[in-house]
């Protein structure tokens, strides 16, 4: 599990990029290892578990983060 906090303020502080830094890491990232993998996964009848945070349950003030672990759920 690994992931960036990014910028922590109010979404009003906060750029697009503030929110596509912390996306790329968060969400992009273990999705698109998840899709380069899936021929071997289904090969090997293995499983993806993709660990998040509380935070990608129940929002909190603090840009991005909350965003990405909810979109990586998502797509879990």
């Amino acid at each position: 599990n690994a992931g960036v906090a990014g910028i922590i303020g109010p979404t009003l502080w906060l750029t697009q990029n503030d929110f596509h830094r912390v996306l790329n890491v968060n969400t992009l990232g273990p999705i698109g290892v998840t899709l380069a993998l899936l021929p071997l996964l289904q090969q090997a009848r293995g499983r993806v578990v993709n660990i998040t945070s509380v935070l990608g349950r129940l929002a909190a003030n603090g840009g991005g983060y909350c965003v990405s672990k909810f979109g990586l759920e998502a797509f879990s």
